[in-house]
């Protein structure tokens, strides 16, 4: 199948060690947004074109995801909401992708409590269920 993995930018190790264990189990990450340039705070303006560039990969990435997993932090960050959003929304119009809220912080958003969205507490249990 093919996934995309999303969470806050500060947590891409995290967020790469769950796509190589996505990949062993024989699945495709349709982004692997973690190799981004980090932008910092003025980083977007100064990035215009390359901001624009990741921006309509990641969103592509979602739209072309059979399983979307949303890894909670105890932060919210805006762009794995946007994510979120996009997947719900593709999920709604298309009936995909499957979606997932993963972690320890599942009742921090409303957007979590949806109904095609399904939240577990492990990246595991994922896994055993897209088999």
């Amino acid at each position: 199948m093919k996934v995309y993995i999303a969470s806050r930018f500060p947590d891409r190790e995290k967020v790469r060690n769950v796509m190589e264990l996505f990949r062993k189990n024989g699945h495709e990450i349709t982004v692997d947004w973690t190799k981004h340039k980090a932008f910092g705070d003025k980083g977007f303006v100064e990035n215009e074109k390359v901001a624009e560039k990741y921006a309509i990969e990641d969103i592509e990435g979602v739209r072309n995801s059979d399983v979307f997993v949303l890894l909670t932090t105890a932060d919210i960050g805006a762009g794995m909401h946007t994510e979120l959003g996009v997947a719900i929304l593709s999920n709604i119009l298309f009936g995909k992708p499957r979606i997932f809220v993963v972690g320890e912080h599942l009742n921090n958003c409303l957007f979590y409590f949806h109904p095609v969205v399904e939240r577990r507490k492990s990246v595991e249990e994922v896994l055993r269920e897209i088999e």
